[in-house]
């Protein structure tokens, strides 16, 4: 049963700081939205796409949609079987729920596009933060994610980040799975935010995503359409705490600081 929480029993899934400074695991981002910066990292302001943007009239019906056409990037997920060998996803105490997010939302990019299923290691991205267990800003490891890649769990192992024992050749596997560009978003208010996220969602894109309020970094895969929800909806997460599902948050709390669409992944070669 999928589990869902509320800004009432919201604590349930707080834990105490895994890094070593004892710091959040996710920072407050640094790039402005639709500046130069953010342009340099590959962001596109969806806000650009007006086009793209859904009516809330509309949220209903096209949640509904989603679910029923399994346009959502949580049945990608599923069809694609990435998690069905190795467990559950699981940082497993370790401070890099920033990595984790990143590479389920890859993957799940990558599932959208057909390409091969391949469970990815986050603690690849491990030379961003020196090796170090402590935390990093989601535009650093989409950064690090578009220019180096995430390797594969056959080079790396998953809670090691100790590249000494890395396999060798894990730097160019990783080339081979690599984010490529990502939707930004604008949380100018909770109903603009709930409006672009649905929007990106809909593509059957996935979000990377931030909550200040937990300092964690997490992966958005899915909307639920509730009428008697705050902003009428229910926000379906990957989370990376060992959860045999995906796990649902709503009200206050449920809206992302920070929601990147993956909208593209490199195109890896056998």
């Amino acid at each position: 049963m999928t589990k869902r929480y509320n800004d009432f029993n919201w604590r349930e899934l707080i834990r105490e700081p895994a890094t070593e400074n004892g710091l959040p695991e996710a920072l407050p981002r640094r790039t402005r939205y639709g500046s130069p910066e953010a342009g340099r990292l590959g962001l596109i302001p969806v806000q650009d796409y007006p086009d793209m943007l859904i009516d809330p009239a509309d949220y209903k019906e096209v949640i509904q949609h989603c679910h029923d056409k399994k346009i959502f990037g949580m049945y990608h997920q599923k069809a694609s079987k990435v998690l069905d060998t190795g467990g559950n996803w699981n940082q497993n105490g370790l401070g890099y729920c920033w990595a984790f997010g990143m590479s389920m939302a890859l993957m799940d990019c990558r599932a959208i596009e057909g390409q091969k299923p391949v469970r990815l290691a986050p603690t690849s991205l491990g030379w961003l933060v020196g090796w170090k267990n402590q935390g990093n800003y989601l535009e650093s490891t989409m950064d690090g994610a578009r220019t180096k890649g995430i390797a594969s769990t056959a080079f790396v192992p998953e809670l090691s980040i100790n590249p000494r024992e890395f396999k060798a050749g894990w730097e160019d596997d990783a080339l081979k799975y690599r984010l490529l560009e990502a939707w930004d978003t604008n949380r100018v208010s909770e109903a603009a935010m709930v409006q672009q996220c649905l929007s990106i969602l809909a593509t059957g894109r996935a979000g990377y995503v931030a909550y200040n309020w937990w300092g964690h970094a997490l992966e958005c895969c899915a909307m639920r359409f509730d009428e008697k929800a705050r902003n009428k909806v229910i926000w379906i997460l990957r989370n990376s705490h060992d959860e045999e599902d995906v796990i649902e948050l709503e009200g206050a709390r449920g809206v992302p600081d920070e929601f990147f669409g993956i909208r593209a992944a490199s195109i890896a070669g056998e």
